[in-house]
């Protein structure tokens, strides 16, 4: 709106010139007769300046009207009687036509300049801020040519690479290349360049002091005015930071706040792989539900630190009785879970469960007392008494249950102390499966007897010939009967 008015006032004062001309040659015209058309060539030529070629063209017929109507005779009309009259008439329109137009292609030129002017200095600015950019922002930026040969890099490239730029000027993105992506990986990527224009992903770098670090990267081609590509441009994000907190974020997920251990959605997980694994290559496994004794009396007597601290102590006494390839995981409260893979005998799983058993019995000071905590183990082993990890499961709870049943509670002289039986008192196990009326004992040789509940017949237990037998075990400590009240 505004640039139309400027046009139209532009207009309007280019009628100005023929008119200031008239003004003068009527004051002066004694003297310049009879020169009619001598100042109003440069009345067309002001006009044409100001306002271009129409206002030049409108000038020109202004000022032939005037100069006909008043300076030419006969005056004061339009018709002349003299064909010379009409000569000069002709010359003067056609200059002022040429003024018109030479202005306006002078006024377009002017245009043109200054257009290209602002275009200059808006790519100038637009350069200075891609340089400042360029060189501020976090992500490393590399130019590469179409032989993959470095030709810039950003102060960020060498922060994050360690590679400083002299170093990388010449060289290939290969000097910081990790090894851990394979020939296949690159080939997808420059078949993406080739076909898309573009890259981006997930890709492991290495530092120039040895250091590996996964890293975000972007990489798109550049083409010219032609189409055709002439540079690729790669910005490079470390991602380390990111890493480490999407790691902190699965490992809280999965395991326990308290003791670290895997938590139950783990041991799912692992559990199903390791049934999958038993199937597989046709071994044993064994699952062991620990679960301690009285730990409620000691959060009610002493407190929920006191509590958390017994847990923690737990579990890292568990933790230290098992193999580094077993699995020991927390499950919720005071219960425990280990699983125990390529099992070679059951055997071996009540050897474990009597290790664990001892394990958690050794006293400890808590809140200045001495405790000796105890706890009940359930065994079931597969294939033995479950094919299934719910079903494996189910059995292992069922049979530390019945084992927590199995016990004969006594008296002790530390008021929060687990009581331990003394000798007279063998700890028992109860086995499931085929034997479920049977009750299991360990004899002061310390050798696994079962014994029926109809007959007074002994069996081995958990071993030999009641293999498929879930068993559970209670912890066992020589006391003499006068440390018992």
């Amino acid at each position: 709106m505004d640039i139309t008015r400027s046009a139209q006032l532009r207009s309007w004062l280019a009628l100005l010139p023929p008119l200031v001309a008239l003004a003068v040659q009527l004051l002066l015209w004694s003297l310049i007769q009879p020169y009619v058309w001598f100042l109003f060539y440069p009345a067309v030529f002001i006009s044409s300046w100001i306002g271009g070629f129409r206002a030049g063209l409108g000038a020109t017929a202004l000022s032939t009207l005037i100069v006909l109507w008043f300076f030419v005779p006969p005056t004061h009309a339009l018709l002349k009687g003299e064909p010379r009259a009409w000569f000069p008439t002709v010359v003067f329109v056609a200059m002022g036509v040429l003024f018109s137009i030479f202005h306006e292609r002078l006024r377009r030129s002017e245009r043109r300049s200054r257009d290209s002017e602002a275009q200059a200095r808006s790519m100038l600015e637009s350069v200075r801020q891609g340089a400042t950019v360029f060189e501020a922002t976090n992500e490393a930026i590399t130019v590469t040519d179409t032989a993959a040969r470095i030709v810039a890099v950003n102060a960020a490239f060498s922060t994050i690479t360690g590679f400083a730029a002299g170093e990388a000027l010449g060289a290939t993105p290969r000097i910081h290349r990790s090894g851990r992506q394979d020939k296949d990986f690159y080939e997808r990527m420059w078949h993406s360049l080739q076909t898309t224009g573009q890259w981006q992903g997930e890709i492991w770098n290495r530092r120039k002091n040895g250091e590996t670090y996964p890293a975000w990267e972007n990489i798109s081609a550049v083409r010219d005015a032609d189409g055709t590509v002439s540079h690729y441009v790669s910005m490079l994000s470390d991602i380390t930071a990111l890493k480490q907190a999407e790691e902190q974020l699965r490992h809280m997920a999965l395991h326990d706040v308290l003791t670290g251990l895997p938590n139950r959605r783990l041991l799912a997980e692992n559990l199903e792989s390791a049934l999958a694994r038993a199937q597989r290559h046709g071994h044993r496994l064994a699952l062991l539900f620990l679960d301690l004794d009285r730990f409620k009396l000691v959060n009610d007597t002493l407190g929920h630190a006191a509590g958390d601290e017994l847990l923690g102590e737990v579990a890292r006494r568990l933790r230290a009785a098992v193999r580094q390839e077993d699995l020991i995981a927390r499950l919720g409260g005071d219960e425990f879970t280990v699983v125990l893979e390529e099992l070679q005998h059951p055997d071996n799983a009540a050897h474990l469960a009597r290790k664990l058993i001892e394990a958690v019995a050794r006293p400890m000071q808590l809140c200045g007392r001495e405790l000796t905590p105890s706890t009940s183990v359930g065994i079931a082993i597969y294939p033995d008494d479950a094919r299934s990890a719910a079903d494996l499961s189910k059995a292992a709870d069922a049979a530390m249950y019945r084992a927590k049943r199995a016990g004969t509670p006594s008296s002790s002289t530390r008021p929060i102390s687990r009581p331990r039986p003394w000798s007279g008192w063998p700890s028992r196990t109860t086995c499931a499966a085929r034997w479920p009326a049977a009750s299991c004992c360990c004899t002061s040789s310390r050798r696994w007897t079962c014994a029926a509940a109809a007959s007074s017949a002994s069996r081995p237990c958990c071993a030999g010939i009641i293999r498929s037998a879930a068993c559970c075990c209670r912890t066992s400590s020589s006391r003499s009967p006068r440390n018992a009240a």
